[in-house]
């Protein structure tokens, strides 16, 4: 059975007041989904029903008067029973506790799942003007552009004994498929040095979900994943899946760069732009491509369509401040410093 054939189950038990019934239908749920939170929440409940209603039976054995009492109690009308309305009461907040979770879950499903593919990647902090400083690489392995990305953070010695701990939120976006680094996100003071670093996810922001099967959207975080010519095999089969997804193309732009292949790259990079010219990773990677070709005016007027789309980009400023210098000749003049600088 699925998840949602045992909770059907279970609720059906519930209602008949089948706890231990309903109880061991929503270890199954837990045995398939471990974090479902509506059986967590239903067993926590449940369980103390049911240890509380062996007690009782087992108290009511022992007492010699035992038929009496349950002939009076089948003289009151069932739904008069004070304990059936403590467990219809019970019942009804456990529904309504778990109708919550089930909302909540389907509403935050695709974040909670896109929080699966992000690392946070943390580098060793700095002081600069007395205050401690780091910086962030984010790298995102779906098919989707994440943005706000919040991450609880434990600063320690090489010792293991707590520097410093926290919580940080990147103010800017990460495109799909993609990472960015943000530097000199404030820590404030921090009493000693940290040899060790761990970073928790905790919230982001997800999307605009692209239009794509769920078997293509796993081969693109798998295909991200992947490096040198196996990278270029499996975007290659994804843009060939979905010939209209941008970002499919600019993940193979980026694996036939990084077999120094620039031609194709480009080629791969002017599509995806074309795809999308709203998409600021395409321009921006697009430039890239052209300035390691020599073709500076073509970069810089990547570069900066990159800025106007997406302002906060750290990587197309990081990008115009390093180059700058080579992108400013007349247009069509190539740098010829172009192959002695690398991002």
């Amino acid at each position: 059975m699925s998840v949602q054939e045992y909770l059907a189950e279970a609720r059906r038990l519930r209602r008949e007041k089948r706890f231990l019934e309903a109880i061991a239908k929503y270890k199954a749920v837990l045995a398939l989904d471990p974090v479902n939170s509506e059986a967590l929440d239903a067993l926590d409940l449940l369980t103390g029903q049911s240890d509380e209603q062996e007690q009782t039976q087992s108290r009511s054995r022992i007492k010699t008067d035992f038929f009496q009492h349950q002939a009076e109690e089948l003289s009151v009308p069932m739904m008069q029973r004070a304990p059936v309305k403590v467990v219809l009461a019970i019942a009804l907040i456990a529904l309504l506790v778990g109708a919550y979770h089930a909302v909540m879950f389907v509403l935050n499903y695709d974040k909670i799942a896109a929080m699966r593919y992000v690392e946070v990647r943390l580098q060793k902090p700095y002081q600069k003007n007395g205050q401690a400083y780091i910086n962030v690489e984010l790298v995102n392995y779906n098919p989707a552009p994440i943005k706000d990305t919040t991450f609880k953070y434990t600063l320690s010695t090489a010792a293991g004994a707590k520097v410093a701990d926290g919580e940080l939120t990147v103010a800017g976006s990460v495109p799909a498929g993609d990472n960015r680094t943000y530097s000199d996100l404030p820590l404030g003071q921090i009493p000693g040095d940290a040899g060790r670093m761990h970073a928790e996810l905790v919230n982001l922001s997800y999307g605009p979900k692209p239009a794509l099967s769920a078997e293509v959207a796993s081969k693109f975080i798998d295909a991200c994943g992947l490096k040198d010519e196996d990278s270029v095999e499996a975007f290659t089969a994804i843009v060939r899946a979905a010939p209209e997804f941008a970002p499919g193309y600019i993940g193979l732009g980026q694996a036939l760069a990084a077999i120094k292949d620039l031609e194709h790259a480009i080629k791969a990079f002017q599509k995806a732009v074309k795809l999308d010219p709203e998409n600021a990773n395409a321009h921006y990677r697009l430039g890239v491509a052209l300035f390691y070709q020599k073709d500076s005016a073509g970069a810089r007027k990547e570069f900066e369509e990159a800025a106007r789309l997406d302002p906060g980009d750290p990587a197309v400023a990081r990008s115009l401040q390093q180059w700058g210098s080579q992108l400013s000749g007349p247009t069509g003049e190539s740098s010829n410093q172009a192959d002695q600088s690398r991002p």
